[in-house]
């Protein structure tokens, strides 16, 4: 298991991002390089007040959000609609994807990024007018979410873990990688007979093969994403 504490991380400046006016701010927790799986990164992004990250595509990654804190706008295709926190969308390789946080206050998300593997040429031609691929969603609600026929492989599920004070859960990462970030209360993560604090704001990554029991220490919320690994390592 591999941890990522976002507060010693760097927040870096990206001016102009995706050819909108204005900073934003960035930061890498996990680089794919490092997984087994085809995870390209997952990152932590936010825009102040009123900012904007232009609207774009890609040309070979699916992608996926979830907004920590603050009030967004979320374009996929041809609509707009509301991102609060705790918020999730999902858009495919090719889909035209932008984001602003209203003039309320600041907004932070999480996007993890992943090369699509899907067939050659599957998803690439789209009828009009473009639907979203996925969003919005409430994971306070859903809680956990099956990603399967939204055209975004190898992202298998999402969710978001609630845990009582002393309550646990086995996270198990047997065909697949999981990454999963603390964003409310505090817990251990028991891996390999050792014990890992999580504190708000920390990402702990499940290479294939992998457990991990989490045990809250304070009421928690932990979010996740589950992405499948199509070919495994020899």
């Amino acid at each position: 298991m591999r941890l990522a504490h976002s507060e010693h991380i760097p927040w870096s400046d990206v001016h102009g991002v995706h050819g909108a006016a204005g900073v934003s701010n960035w930061k890498q927790l996990v680089h794919g390089h490092a997984l087994h799986g085809p995870w390209e990164a997952v990152e932590l992004a936010r825009i102040p007040a009123g900012g904007v990250s232009g609207t774009h595509h890609h040309t070979r990654t699916n992608e996926l959000y979830f907004v920590l804190s603050g009030d967004a706008r979320f374009v996929i295709n041809e609509t707009e609609f509301s991102m609060p926190a705790g918020h999730l969308a999902v858009t495919a390789r090719g889909d035209r994807h932008g984001l602003r946080a209203t003039v309320d206050g600041p907004v932070t998300w999480l996007v993890v990024e992943v090369p699509d593997t899907q067939p050659p040429g599957a998803g690439e031609a789209k009828e009009e007018p473009m639907k979203p691929t996925l969003g919005p969603v409430d994971l306070n609600i859903v809680s956990r979410l099956d990603l399967a026929g939204h055209g975004v492989s190898p992202l298998d599920s999402v969710g978001l873990l609630r845990l009582d004070s002393g309550e646990k859960a086995e996270l198990v990462a047997d065909d697949s990688e999981i990454f999963c970030y603390l964003v409310a209360g505090s817990a251990t993560a028991t891996a390999e007979g050792q014990d890992h604090i999580l504190t708000v704001g920390c990402g702990a990554t499940l290479t294939l093969g992998e457990r991990t029991v989490v045990t809250a220490t304070a009421p928690a919320r932990l979010f996740w994403v589950r992405s499948r690994v199509e070919e495994h390592p020899s």
